[in-house]
């Protein structure tokens, strides 16, 4: 960050000088546009929903990205140099978080606690480690799908009661038409009326 002097007696250490003062502002402008680079980069991970977090061969955590603070709900300063395992807990009777991985390009929902919660996690496995990641050998992506799933199994239940509340008027209507069908000619205009009542009274409820 500091010019050279551009002036001295001899010529030799001016011709040598001039050399190593416009070495030093090309570094300095390489390593301005590299950490330029890097904050991008940097902005662009942490503006992702999913969170990156990236570990190493012993499963200690390395690198975690704005978004895991917000999935785990812990400072990421609190989160560095920890076991995946002792962040991200599982439900008592499931495997421990790391076992549960993805490998290759799958990708897995995994459920932990987080606080007095449980959350449900969408991991699957990134090619990309962040620099700042050290010397991790995996990078994991993850996204809190729990209210996903709830929207999924409420949809669901809701189809379900649809169906019910659908096959029941349904079937009575599908009764109603088929005696009609089969015994028309013997039946009386009041039973003919009353079936037709029957039936319209069922659509009006469907309606």
């Amino acid at each position: 960050t500091t010019p050279l002097p551009a002036r001295s007696n001899v010529w030799e250490i001016d011709q040598l000088t001039n050399a190593l003062e416009d070495a030093r502002v090309s570094l300095k402008h390489s390593l301005d546009q590299l950490k330029l680079e890097k904050a991008w980069i940097e902005n662009l991970l942490n503006a992702v929903v999913e969170g990156l977090l990236a570990i190493d061969e012993k499963m200690r955590i390395t690198y975690a990205s704005e978004a895991i603070e917000r999935i785990v709900e812990i400072k990421r300063a609190n989160i560095l140099g920890r076991s995946l395992d002792e962040v991200f807990l599982t439900p008592a009777g499931e495997d421990l978080f790391s076992h549960q991985l993805p490998g290759g390009t799958q990708s897995r929902r995994i459920t932990a606690a987080v606080g007095e919660r449980e959350k449900l996690l969408a991991v699957s496995i990134s090619r990309l480690i962040p620099p700042e990641a050290g010397n991790a050998t995996r990078v994991l992506v993850m996204r809190d799908v729990t209210d996903e799933e709830r929207i999924h199994r409420l949809i669901g239940e809701f189809l379900a009661n649809i169906t019910h509340e659908f096959r029941t008027p349904l079937t009575a209507l599908s009764a109603s038409v088929e005696l009609l069908l089969d015994q028309l000619p013997s039946l009386s205009t009041l039973e003919v009326e009353g079936l037709l009542h029957a039936i319209n009274i069922g659509i009006i409820d469907l309606q």
